[in-house]
């Protein structure tokens, strides 16, 4: 299995994407209506003015909710280098991380690139993701930490850390029960498995 992910590097600016900008008229128009509504008579031109408007804006906003079924999620950030995940190291670009600094690692696994979303939402934001919310840390034996958003280029592809994962079991730097919460392996029989499979490796070493 691939074991390459695409470094991601998020943007540090907010940017305004039009799904912002249609909540933030929508949210003025109510404020608008409301603040008319109990601080000043409703009159006729301001009828004639925000329920057009009002109306507009909520076939724009049912129209981008089933269009964003359609489009996928701009990147918040660039792609830029690879993290590389081996049995005994870690390539992150040219750096190469030994195993023996590593104490212990967090992972956080979002979405994978192109896949959609699994339940209908109301939102208008884009439902099909980029999968960039990913990362992980490192904790190293100096005291030192580093984390790293990448990309998963498809479904499951933070499988492919396993044999890593499994040589961090083998030399006592996690538990094979926080192995299994890494890998999100929570099935009994799955589990089981797992061990196995931790056994049959040290029995070829």
């Amino acid at each position: 299995m691939n074991n390459t992910f695409p470094i991601f590097i998020p943007r540090k600016k907010i940017k305004l994407r039009y799904h912002n900008i249609l909540y933030i008229l929508v949210v003025f128009c109510i404020l608008a209506f409301m603040i008319k509504l109990y601080v000043t008579p409703i009159n006729y031109f301001f009828i004639k003015f925000f329920t057009p408007l009002f109306g507009i804006l909520m076939i724009i906003y049912v129209i981008l909710i089933f269009v964003s079924y359609f489009i996928k999620e701009p990147l918040s950030g660039a792609l830029s280098g690879k993290l590389v995940f081996n049995p005994e190291n870690v390539f992150i670009n040219d750096e190469i991380i030994d195993i023996s600094r590593i104490e212990d690692i967090d992972l956080m696994i979002g979405s994978y690139d192109n896949q959609r979303i699994e339940y209908s939402s109301r939102s208008i934001t884009p439902k099909i993701f980029n999968g960039t919310d990913n990362a992980i840390t490192f904790y190293f034996t100096d005291g030192a930490k580093y984390s790293i958003h990448f990309q998963q280029e498809f479904s499951g592809h933070y499988l492919s850390i396993k044999p890593f994962v499994i040589s961090l079991v083998k030399t006592n730097k996690i538990s094979i029960l926080r192995a299994t919460t890494i890998l999100k392996i929570n099935d009994y029989d799955d589990i089981q498995e797992f061990k196995k499979e931790i056994n049959k490796k040290e029995l070829q070493v």
